[in-house]
């Protein structure tokens, strides 16, 4: 008998007598067919008894392999949203999952299992996509083209989604020391996110409070460090694509937050001129000081206070990306984990209220989303690094030096504080503008694909195509390099714009 007739029985022969294998054997003949099957095989799953501390991990990974593989058609598409309620149905079982997880914490607060935090948050990044995938065709099914900038909390079904299926109006609903988590839909906002290993789709963080019957969140930005604003301000201004509320479970110590993170926030500190400033923004994200302050950090550091030292989010950190390379480090990030904006909604300790997305552009946000998780794959598997451009040279060394002049600082504060470390406006002018030809190309393919097949890229087509452009660019980049060993040559290839990379220039492997 050959070794490959007998892996069948052997295998199952180890499911047999194998207790603790029983639920994942059966997770493996699961997860077939096409996404609604899909969908409720999970939901079986943690609703059953095998669904436990000891068995989260391997049936989560499971789960998350199938999701992942799932490839849609246009057929499945229109079948799928012919249910009107389907993604309202796919954010349900998110909810349950996390709402699980949350409870074994609860029972045990000793509980901590950062592998199978690790397959819950890669779980409820796959739900996430459907939802937003499956959402944004339904936008393009009504008709819906206009990408003009949506109010949060604003339009209709599924633009805004509660746990429990009722209407939220954040003018009544929003409590004192609710707290805010969004992403903007800008490359800035995409680089923040991606940063972790495992991706959460948020970039902000605030925490919110109610004064004289308006709704003020405390925040921290890059630009201008830490700052009050009435949340209209926000949803008008923000070009947020996404924005979730979470809320603590004790709603007096939530109070007393929203009051803390809005006095310190209102207070500002003395610069040395004794002139009362915004916080400065902590770019190095360092959590164990609050001279600077960070938009995690803002909103951790007000429970921190108000249950007088008692929490501290998040229960699990977001572990950095790039190891190899020195982007992180390059923004300032000198930590290997760090308080992540999305980290908060795995923890325990806070519940969601709603969860808003703006449809009409959040393929868009998917593209870029894409996009700068090949660039950091590529950084990190293939050495690639930012060369800094002619353009983040100058703001580097131009810009970065007239920012404290008297002339100079009103008009480059709000772009490049004084404490903005250099390296840091290198990296990201650079880094938007290594992306943007990659952008360009990956959204016409995109409207290309829905045109011919009915249907927008997935993510492995995505994660395809770019590579394809990027093997491309590869060899124009290396001819490119060849040319300018010959002058008369290359200056004639720059006249006719042939053999000119799209993005190798400004970010390629190491030359030799």
């Amino acid at each position: 008998m050959s070794p490959k007739t007998l892996l069948v029985p052997l295998v199952v022969l180890f499911a047999v007598y194998s207790p603790s294998s029983h639920a994942l054997f059966g997770e493996f003949f699961k997860y077939r067919g096409g996404m609604e099957s899909k969908l409720s095989d999970f939901k079986d799953t943690i609703n059953s008894e095998d669904f436990s501390t000891s068995e989260c991990q391997d049936l989560v990974s499971v789960a998350v392999e199938r999701f992942n593989d799932h490839e849609f058609d246009s057929d499945e598409i229109k079948e799928l949203l012919k249910d009107t309620q389907i993604i309202q149905k796919v954010y349900r079982v998110r909810q349950e999952m996390l709402t699980k997880f949350k409870e074994w914490h609860r029972l045990d607060n000793s509980y901590r299992d950062t592998a199978c935090a690790d397959e819950i948050r890669k779980m409820n990044d796959e739900l996430r996509w459907v939802e937003d995938y499956l959402g944004a065709h339904l936008h393009e099914r009504r008709g819906k083209s206009d990408k003009k900038l949506q109010p949060t909390f604003s339009g209709i079904y599924p633009n805004l989604l509660t746990p429990n299926g009722k209407k939220f109006n954040y003018k009544k609903d929003i409590l004192d020391g609710d707290i805010l988590v969004t992403k903007g839909n800008f490359f800035f906002s995409g680089a923040l996110a991606k940063i972790g290993k495992i991706d959460t789709r948020f970039s902000h963080q605030g925490i919110l409070h109610r004064r004289d019957g308006d709704i003020y969140a405390a925040e921290a930005h890059p630009e201008i460090g830490s700052t009050i604003r009435k949340i209209e301000l926000m949803n008008n201004n923000d070009k947020n694509v996404r924005t979730m509320v979470l809320r603590f479970s004790d709603s007096a110590i939530a109070a007393k937050a929203g009051n803390h993170g809005y006095s310190l926030v209102k207070d500002g500190v003395l610069d040395e001129h004794g002139k009362r400033v915004n916080i400065p923004y902590d770019f190095w994200m360092d959590y164990s000081e609050t001279d600077y302050i960070f938009c995690s950090e803002l909103v951790s550091h007000s429970f921190h206070v108000a249950t007088e030292g008692e929490t501290y989010f998040p229960t699990y950190r977001t572990n950095i990306e790039l190891t190899k390379s020195d982007f992180a480090k390059n923004l300032g990030i000198q930590n290997a984990d760090a308080i992540h904006p999305g980290d908060i909604e795995f923890d325990y300790r806070v519940e969601t209220v709603a969860e808003w997305r703006d449809y009409s552009r959040i393929m868009d946000n998917l593209i870029k989303d894409e996009l700068l998780g090949m660039l950091y794959h590529w950084m990190e598997k293939k050495d690639y690094f930012l060369d800094t451009s002619a353009k983040a040279a100058f703001h580097e060394n131009v810009t970065f030096k007239l920012r404290p002049l008297p002339l100079f600082s009103s008009l480059l504060h709000d772009f490049f504080p004084t404490h903005m470390p250099k390296e840091y406006v290198g990296t990201i002018v650079t880094l938007r503008s290594a992306g943007q030809p990659l952008y360009t190309r990956l959204a016409e393919e995109n409207e290309e694909t829905f045109r011919e097949k009915g249907r927008f890229m997935q993510r492995r087509e995505m994660q395809v195509y770019l590579e394809k452009l990027r093997r491309k660019d590869h060899q124009r980049w290396l001819k490119w390099r060849a040319l300018k060993k010959n002058p008369r040559r290359y200056r004639e290839s720059l006249r006719r714009n042939q053999h000119l990379p799209w993005f190798h220039s400004q970010f390629h492997p190491p030359t030799k």
